[in-house]
């Protein structure tokens, strides 16, 4: 079982992968305008998600357990307690 990113609720449906792309180029856009870089912001993104991930690993060997034995409400309780 992979770890759910808790998601923000969008106001579209995201429903093909050309969709996505031009979605994607609007917030890079976007953050240019604003002066963010939007290439740094997802990385550092993708750094804070796998430290987090790290620190729910570190927990679930605490309880003598791998992450892939809890199921979907245990790793949303692990998530919640290693935030």
């Amino acid at each position: 079982m992979g770890v759910l990113v808790p998601a923000i609720d969008l106001p579209i449906d995201i429903d093909d992968a050309r969709f996505l792309g031009d979605l994607l180029f609007d917030i890079v856009a976007a953050s240019r305008t604003l002066g963010l870089d939007a290439e740094t912001a997802l990385r550092e993104a993708n750094e804070r998600f796998a430290a987090h991930v790290g620190r729910m690993e570190q927990s679930a060997r605490g309880e003598g357990r791998e992450l892939e034995s809890y199921d979907a409400d245990g790793i949303r309780a692990l998530w919640e307690a290693t935030a």
